[in-house]
């Protein structure tokens, strides 16, 4: 299952359980239908309960599409939230796929550090 919530800048995302492809896919898409979002995005996504049941090479389908879906906004800092080596490794091929030059991505093992991070306007 994929959720998320908005509070004091920061979207949360959070996955939990197994999740595919055409899970992320499908939240992309609600994702594009937000349009209360401010210009200078901030993202976390909680990776720590999910079971990502997908494979290395779509990962790169997920983050053209994701640059996508962010392109019309001034700049976006995601925050992936991690504590497994899988999803570590595939949140950091999911980071060096980034085309958009407006995009930074950076994975946490805390959850305290993300948000620092995405608060702090000068990196």
């Amino acid at each position: 299952m994929i959720s998320y919530t908005f509070d004091q800048d920061i979207l949360y995302i959070s996955f939990t359980g197994k999740i595919k492809l055409e899970d992320i896919i499908e939240y992309l898409k609600e994702f594009d239908k937000i349009d209360s979002l401010p210009k200078n995005l901030h993202l976390l996504y909680d990776l720590v309960n999910a079971k990502l049941n997908i494979a290395p090479t779509e990962i790169k389908i997920i983050s053209q599409i994701a640059d996508i879906s962010t392109h019309e906004y001034s700049s976006t800092k995601t925050a992936f939230l991690v504590d497994d080596p899988k999803i570590t490794a595939y949140s950091t091929l999911f980071s060096n796929f980034a085309t958009n030059p407006k995009t930074q991505r950076k994975i946490f093992s805390t959850k305290e550090a993300a948000i620092k991070w995405l608060k702090d306007s000068h990196k």
